[in-house]
């Protein structure tokens, strides 16, 4: 992200030195901040993530899901609600040149990444940028994304210079590097946030996360259109914090790495990893009807009108917040109950599987392999449509194939009149289109 501005707005609320109006706000601020932190310390057990969890997870995942869920999320749709989700007045391809013309490279490239446009090129960009409903979601994804970035993705967040030199020396060692598996390095970065937790104050995430509201503030100031944005700058310091006492608490952890799977546009929706938040509005507009076959309930197209075919698949306009999986060493408590399970019923698992295991020199135990657990799926904005060929087929034998028979030409058709908003900004502004 840029640097913030330095200098005093009236729309900011950031602090100036000498300023004594600031200086009672920053005073209130750290009242409330304090009691955040009271509030996430009592939640959250904060030893507890430092311990074993001895075959379960200790209460860890259920206290992050909760922290992530109740508090970061949450206050994230909030704030885009409050700043964001009304319709742009003026005329939109006007909106847009404006847009262009004010907006720092960062949020071009963080809404063209998170978002998709549409076979109308720039009408549909248009149309994305200046709808309440797809504002407020492209707000929530770009924070979403840069919390995962810029505060889960640091080992230390907010640490000082000399914490970030040691963590940085640690990493670049060989035997850090090219010696230890990913458990065993999540190991020792968590007994280096440990030693730091002790020696540190967890209030001590509260510059760190100044530093970044303020790269919030410049980033999204110029997306803000006829909303009063005075408090913008302290409603992102709040979540800014929250996060980045979730993610000191998440490295601590010694027995578990957390990762955050990536989710992207144009994707059909997943049930099993996605949760829409456009869910009342993708129902009301559904091209399905209740259909009964068979005794049993089914979803089947409205009609076989070719608009509604165009529109019969739920894809991924805008990714809003990512999801989150846990991954532990050796089975655990789950894999002694499906072990167990399958003793008692040889034909518990399929064929090919138990053909495997009795052809296997060693015994199936529960500490053997590893675990893994969603805890959080990822949030998505959906709309009816249908997914591009290229984004279906992706890495298949037809991709390849069409690659080896030089007949790439189907995807460059089904792809036509999209826009990636990179290229529109390049062209507004001048810039060179990157190759």
């Amino acid at each position: 992200m840029r640097e913030a501005s330095p200098h005093h707005s009236q729309e900011s609320s950031k602090k100036h030195p000498g300023c004594a109006k600031c200086a009672e706000k920053e005073k209130l601020i750290n009242q409330d901040t304090r009691r955040q932190i009271d509030k996430l310390k009592a939640k959250t057990n904060t030893d507890k993530f430092a311990e074993d969890s001895e075959g379960g997870d200790n209460g860890k995942d259920l206290k992050v899901c909760e922290t992530i869920s109740s508090d970061i999320l949450i206050h994230t749709i909030v704030l885009a609600r409050k700043y964001f989700s009304d319709d742009v007045k003026v005329n939109g391809a006007t909106y847009m040149r404006q847009l262009m013309a004010n907006a720092e490279p960062e949020l071009i490239r963080y809404v063209g990444c998170l978002a998709m446009g549409g076979p109308n090129g720039n009408k549909d960009w248009e149309e994305l940028l200046t709808h309440g409903d797809t504002r407020q979601a492209l707000v929530v994804g770009i924070i979403g994304r840069a919390l995962k970035e810029h505060v889960f993705g640091d080992l230390w967040f907010g640490g000082s210079p000399e914490q970030k030199e040691e963590i940085a020396a640690r990493e670049e060692s060989e035997r850090f590097r090219d010696q230890l598996d990913g458990f065993a390095r999540t190991r020792e970065r968590a007994n280096l946030a440990q030693k730091f937790a002790k020696a540190d104050k967890y209030e001590n995430v509260i510059p760190g996360a100044e530093i970044m509201a303020e790269k919030f503030d410049v980033l999204l100031r110029p997306f803000v259109h006829s909303k009063d944005a005075s408090d913008l700058y302290d409603d992102l310091c709040a979540v800014i914090i929250q996060a980045g006492f979730l993610s000191r608490l998440m490295r601590q952890a010694p027995d578990v790495v957390f990762y955050w799977p990536p989710t992207f546009k144009d994707e059909e929706f997943e049930p099993s990893r996605m949760e829409c938040l456009n869910l009342n509005d993708m129902i009301t507009n559904s091209p399905y009807k209740k259909k009964t076959v068979g005794g049993i309930e089914r979803a089947a197209l409205i009609d076989d009108d070719p608009e509604t075919v165009a529109k019969s698949e739920a894809i991924v306009r805008i990714v809003c917040f990512p999801g989150l999986v846990a991954y532990r060493r050796e089975g655990g408590k789950l894999a002694e109950e499906e072990i167990a399970r399958e003793k008692n019923r040889p034909d518990y698992a399929p064929a090919d599987v138990m053909a495997v295991r009795r052809a296997g020199t060693d015994a199936l135990t529960s500490e053997t392999g590893f675990r893994s657990k969603v805890i959080c799926k990822s949030v998505v904005f959906l709309q009816w449509g249908r997914q591009r060929l290229l984004t279906k087929e992706a890495g298949t034998s037809a991709h390849i194939d069409a690659m080896k028979n030089a007949q790439m030409d189907k995807y460059t058709q089904d792809s036509q009149g999209f826009k990636e908003l990179w290229d529109i900004y390049c062209t507004e502004t001048n810039r060179v289109v990157r190759q």
